[in-house]
């Protein structure tokens, strides 16, 4: 069963019409579908299913008191989206993965992925040319790896933005607050654009180590003694 075959009870749940005792029995074929899924997927032996379709009740339950309609106009969507975001999380935690949301911050990655790149250097005009440069070549190429054909130029433009000091949540509500954007990207509401951008910064941020090695290594010549 898929999720949109409880939107009404979704609603209902969300209105205060259901309560959680009540919406549960009908939520629970989806939910264990998910997690049949997530656990044949990712942790056979670590995780029961029994026990994730409880841990996946609670996330769902999170996720409509949380839903925001003028974020996302369509419960079932955002709803879906944070049960399977949930879901991996816990999965990818019981193998061992780091926890994600305990992760450095994209600019912060960012601004290591330069300091390789530059040393220990002052903070000369030229040093600062330098790591304008290093952004620029930065942004082509995750560009060129990671650009959508559906969205052409939108990796480029969050990539840019995070190369300028914006982390995910900021760059979103540049891109989506720009209407034009929004429009140009097929950014149907402030949710979706969040998602699709932070999706990109993570491919981004996992390529840093990738850029310094293949990049011929930028230099600032140092200054002479005066």
């Amino acid at each position: 069963m898929k999720m949109h075959s409880i939107k009404r009870e979704l609603l209902a749940l969300r209105s205060g019409e259901l309560t959680f005792d009540a919406f549960f029995p009908m939520a629970k074929p989806v939910l264990e579908a998910r997690a049949t899924w997530f656990v044949r997927r990712w942790a056979q032996s670590l995780y029961a299913v029994d026990d994730l379709v409880q841990e996946l009740a609670i996330d769902l339950w999170r996720a409509v008191d949380s839903w925001d309609p003028a974020r996302c106009a369509d419960i079932v969507r955002y709803v879906d989206s944070e049960v399977g975001r949930c879901g991996q999380r816990r999965m990818r935690y019981a193998c061992g993965w780091p926890d994600p949301r305990r992760s450095a911050p994209a600019q912060q990655v960012w601004v290591e992925s330069v300091e390789d790149h530059l040393g220990s250097v002052p903070a000369t005009a030229e040093a600062t040319a330098m790591e304008r440069e290093i952004g620029d070549a930065f942004v082509d190429f995750v560009a060129k790896r990671l650009d959508d054909k559906t969205r052409p130029g939108f990796v480029g433009a969050v990539i840019r933005l995070v190369v300028e000091g914006h982390d995910a949540s900021s760059a979103s509500k540049a891109i989506f607050g720009d209407e034009d954007a929004r429009r140009v990207y097929r950014l149907a509401d402030e949710y979706e654009a969040e998602h699709a951008i932070k999706r990109v910064v993570r491919k981004a941020m996992t390529m840093t180590d990738a850029f310094v090695s293949r990049r011929p290594r930028f230099r600032v010549a140092e200054s002479s003694p005066s």
